[in-house]
């Protein structure tokens, strides 16, 4: 099989006072029952949580502050947030976490905290991958706060500890980013990331020596380690250039990555410069090697499908459930195959399969097993429905559910992404299954438009000028749901992430009628300035350039920061809304959350009509997700899981 060099343009998402303390509570009246020692239900028979007024901090407004887009002015009053290093940019991030952690901090969320953590505590594994003479593995025992990669001569051996990002910090935030390994397998290089940020650190690891050779390369971001075949070296992309702090804080824009050889030995400053376009500073590089399996190509559809490359024909398949390829290795040295197959309702199965087998069915290397007593996934219903948008395009969904045999309207997560050529696949999530368990809830999954589901056609209906198209398919499914007594309003929640948390906010915006709460991570919720800052020049190509006029025109429709408005009405009144960000997150930065929630608690602050929380919570050492230690993950599971409990209408906890 030849191997060649690709040097080409990477432009895709790499895919957010005076002293106040007001404790709102939450009233209803209940029946509760003792069925076990270790089950607590509370049925409550208000139909809607009641909360205490808010008094929110007080974001100042600077009024001299504009941009005058295509002869438009537009103020921007809270650009001083912008500043994540200023004391007032800081005072308000205080200020607002004095109201959310005391809402959150309840004994609800302590029973729900335990349980995640019994619930978490159960062993994980990545597929085993075959480099040189040895096989790697990664490995969490349970509640590690980030995984471990494993080193076996044979897959029968018993494995030692090959690199343990655990022992580098003391809480975890270290993480292990990316691993390449040489063709001989003789050298890995890694990289590490650091409080959740883009920003990599590159080492050298000697395999038979295990230890590291002197050289660390630093300003590494959004790159490949591409080793050449001779094991010498690697090529990799940085910004060597980039001033001021590279530690996931800062907001300045990342251009100009040049792309660099570096020789296994070698200082960075020896490193040979391979390719840089000054006149095009958002061009990002990356140099791939192609190096496939020798006889089969591999692809998803309702099986593993298995085709020669000779001449594409069909070799066979090996059947599956409904469920998603997590992970798969392999390469044309070795005869053999790892796959790892994950659902809804199945954390994870890794299989193993050698070519050289006559039998043409593969084997189970290892089953994940949770940590769930009586847990049984046949008690659980997966389909997938269709449903009309507003334009009357048929849009899939997954609704997974306890099986009942009554349908009556439950507590229901909303859960949506649509962009950037991204699916939603059936994977599992530990999060979603303790909401279905503790709350007798029901999961929906629709696959937007702007997704990748089916193809790039779908991709184009949902970006650029079809962005609304997004939001449409989203308010369509909430409103199926709760037209097909699945769900009501008042136990309707939406939760999206980074694109998804522009999802969210529009959403909340445009149809605040639809939903009973909504939980906004790390969203882009300025689209008149997400470009300038980090790496968000690079989404224009789905949400156009503001720039550029008819853009503009179509991301003044829509940007959640500018569609913020006072409730003149009951049925305008925000749903309960949360909104989640981290201090080092240079990919979404968290200017956009700290803007929006201050525009929104300004709105609502005086209208009679809301009463429902408007919460800003952020996060301390943490990033746009990749590399988040465990004990991170729970923490944050137990706030939106809390925060739901708090601000649904709840039929059922379990505990």
């Amino acid at each position: 099989m030849m191997n060649w060099l690709s040097l080409t343009q990477k432009r895709v998402i790499t895919c957010i006072l005076p002293r106040i303390q007001i404790k709102p509570f939450r009233f209803f009246s209940a029946k509760v029952t003792i069925e076990s020692e270790k089950k607590l239900r509370i049925m409550a028979e208000s139909s809607k949580p009641k909360f205490a007024r808010f008094t929110y901090p007080e974001a100042r407004e600077d009024h001299t502050i504009s941009d005058t887009f295509h002869g438009v002015e537009m103020k921007d009053v809270y650009r001083w947030l912008e500043d994540p290093d200023s004391a007032e940019t800081q005072q308000f991030v205080n200020e607002e976490n004095k109201i959310s952690q005391p809402f959150l901090d309840c004994d609800e969320r302590k029973s729900i905290y335990e349980k995640l953590l019994k619930l978490w505590n159960y062993e994980k594994y990545g597929c085993p991958m075959k480099h040189g003479n040895y096989y790697y593995f990664n490995k969490n025992s349970g509640l590690q706060n980030q995984s471990v990669l494993y080193q076996q001569k044979t897959l029968s051996d018993e494995p030692s500890v090959f690199l343990d990002p655990n022992a580098l910090s003391e809480d975890g935030t270290i993480a292990l980013s990316q691993i390449s390994f040489s063709e001989n397998g003789k050298y890995m290089a890694y990289g590490l990331s650091e409080s959740g940020s883009d920003w990599v650190k590159i080492h050298v690891r000697d395999v038979e020596k295990g230890k590291d050779v002197d050289e660390v390369l630093e300003k590494v971001k959004f790159s490949d380690i591409s080793w050449t075949k001779d094991n010498k070296g690697f090529f990799y992309g940085c910004y060597l250039d980039q001033e001021g702090k590279t530690d996931g804080s800062e907001t300045k824009q990342n251009e100009n990555q040049k792309l660099y050889y570096h020789y296994v030995g070698k200082s960075q400053k020896e490193d040979i410069l391979i390719a840089e376009f000054p006149d095009e500073p958002t061009w990002r590089m990356y140099v791939k090697f192609i190096n496939t399996m020798s006889n089969v190509a591999m692809a998803l559809v309702s099986a593993l499908q298995v085709n020669a490359l000779s001449d594409g024909k069909s070799i066979g398949k090996f059947n599956l459930d409904i469920g998603t390829i997590v992970s798969l290795s392999g390469k044309k040295e070795y005869s053999e195959v790892f796959f790892n197959f994950s659902s809804f309702l199945n954390p994870g199965t890794i299989y193993h399969y050698d070519f050289r087998s006559k039998d043409f069915q593969p084997k189970i290397h290892r089953e994940i097993k949770l940590n769930l007593q009586d847990f049984k996934p046949t008690n659980y219903d997966v389909k997938q429905i269709f449903y009309n948008s507003k334009d009357g395009t048929k849009i899939p969904m997954f609704i997974v559910q306890k099986q009942a045999d009554v349908v009556k309207p439950r507590p229901c997560l909303l859960y949506g992404y649509g962009g950037f050529n991204i699916s939603i696949q059936p994977t599992f999530s530990l999060t979603g299954l303790l909401f279905m368990e503790t709350f007798n809830g029901i999961i929906a999954y629709p696959n937007l438009r702007g997704g990748g589901e089916y193809g790039e056609k779908w991709h184009n209906s949902g970006r650029l000028l079809n962005k609304q198209n997004v939001f449409d398919d989203f308010h369509a499914a909430a409103e199926y749901l709760i037209n097909n007594n699945y769900t009501s309003k008042d136990r309707l929640v939406i939760q999206g992430g980074s694109n998804g948390g522009l999802l969210v906010c529009a959403c909340i915006n445009q149809r605040p009628d639809l939903f009973g709460a909504a939980v906004a991570q790390v969203g882009v919720l300025d689209m008149l300035r997400f470009h300038k800052f980090t790496i968000g020049h690079a989404w224009c190509s789905d949400y156009g350039n503001p720039n550029e006029e008819e853009h503009f025109k179509n991301l003044l429709k829509y940007s959640p920061l500018h569609n913020v408005r006072t409730p003149q009405t009951p049925k305008e009144e925000y749903p309960s809304t949360l909104i989640l960000t981290a201090d080092h997150d240079d990919r979404v930065s968290p200017l956009h959350s700290l803007k929006f929630a201050a525009a929104l608690q300004t709105a609502v602050r005086n209208s009679p009509f809301q009463n429902n929380p408007i919460l800003l919570r952020v996060y301390s050492k943490a990033g746009h997700g990749a590399g988040k230690p465990t004990s991170k993950k729970i923490e944050e599971a137990a706030d939106v899981l809390t925060f739901i409990l708090k601000t649904l209408n709840i039929d059922q906890f379990n505990i």
